[in-house]
């Protein structure tokens, strides 16, 4: 998955499929909302976002991760999220 969407990202991580995220020309030096979804999420050898000029260069990098690391990793936030559910479920009290 190559875009500038942050669902996209997350559904491509949730899939354990390659990705990488564009930055908008106009985001400048502030911080983006992808990139610190992929530097809290996922592993350090999948691509943040680059610039539309850097995306070739951050394609190759993404399909050389491993689909192992990929699914590995979406797996291992799937049994955190469920773990955390669990942990709130049993905070109500009907």
């Amino acid at each position: 998955m190559v875009g500038s969407s942050l669902h996209g990202r997350i559904v491509a991580l949730a899939q354990g499929l390659p990705r990488a995220s564009l930055i908008p020309p106009q985001q400048g030096l502030h911080p983006d909302k992808r990139t610190a979804f992929a530097e809290t999420w996922e592993p350090a050898s999948v691509p943040r976002c680059v610039a539309a000029s850097q995306i070739e260069r951050a394609v190759m990098q993404t399909l050389a991760v491993p689909a192992g690391v990929l699914q590995e990793n979406a797996a291992c936030l799937r049994e955190r999220y469920r773990q955390s559910q669990a942990q709130w479920a049993g905070l109500h009290t009907p």
